[in-house]
């Protein structure tokens, strides 16, 4: 079985230039449609962050940023249902990546203005 390393943010906030703290985490679309994507497949999917801490998703991604509230409602819904999952990621310090065939690290954005809807 193909086996993939999904690593993700344990960061909860950014710090800015002000001291002051702005809230963040993963986008929501970015992790689990590959996610997603990886299990209908029949991959082995594991998830990682520094230190193991548990993995806040940004709550802009669930909001009108993230789309209409269709798609955001069941994005809420697919992480209600991964939340133990996201609750026990490995700690990506103590990883060994090469028994993993894989190693993705979800982000970026779409420069075609799209979204990866499927």
């Amino acid at each position: 079985m193909t086996s993939v390393l999904m690593v993700l943010s344990g960061a909860h906030y950014w710090t800015l230039s002000d001291r002051t703290q702005h809230p963040t985490g993963f986008w929501a679309e970015e992790f689990l449609v590959p996610y997603e994507m990886f299990k209908d497949q029949g991959y082995d999917v594991s998830l990682a962050t520094p230190g193991a801490a548990p993995p806040t998703v940004d709550e802009l991604s669930l909001g009108i940023a993230g789309g209409l509230p269709k798609k955001t409602r069941r994005y809420r819904a697919k992480l209600s249902e991964l939340e133990p999952v996201l609750a026990k990621p490995l700690d990506l310090h103590l990883v060994d990546i090469l028994e993993y065939d894989l190693v993705f690290f979800p982000g970026g954005s779409w420069s075609h203005g799209g979204s990866c809807d499927r």
